[in-house]
């Protein structure tokens, strides 16, 4: 039997699986874990994981970062780290508003946009709803 999560994995006969053992591979996970977060995880909305796999284009030594960052191995959080600065480096731009905005290889601008679109009057307004169902 194996049971594997993510990052770790372990292999054995079903009795040699002991709390002891699982423990201290769910311990490991999580640790792994508590580090992606801590390096690589966004800590706000301007960060560039959290831009559109699917439509930003970005450059041939950038491509497909975002799995790039999916990293669970210590030894690869750092190359996943400068990584993202060269996304950063690359695509983060002035903009004409006096701010910071994404410039994909396309030229496509992306920016936090505060219109609140899609939201009804009364939550523009602040007011607080409650959803059913």
């Amino acid at each position: 039997m194996t049971l594997s999560y993510s990052c770790a994995r372990f292999s054995g006969a079903l009795r040699d699986f002991t709390w002891p053992l699982i423990r201290e591979h769910l311990h490991a996970v999580v640790l792994m874990d508590q580090i992606w977060l801590s390096r690589l995880a966004p800590k706000d909305v301007r960060h560039p994981l959290l831009l559109p796999p699917p439509v930003f284009a970005t450059n041939r030594d950038t491509a497909e970062y975002w799995r790039r960052c999916d990293v669970y191995s210590e030894d690869r959080f750092t190359s996943a780290e400068l990584l993202l600065a060269d996304v950063e480096k690359d695509h983060r731009r002035p903009d004409r508003q006096g701010g910071r905005s994404w410039l994909d290889a396309r030229s496509r601008r992306y920016r936090i946009d505060l219109a609140r679109h899609g939201l009804s009057q009364a939550d523009r307004a602040g007011a607080k709803s409650y959803r059913c169902g």
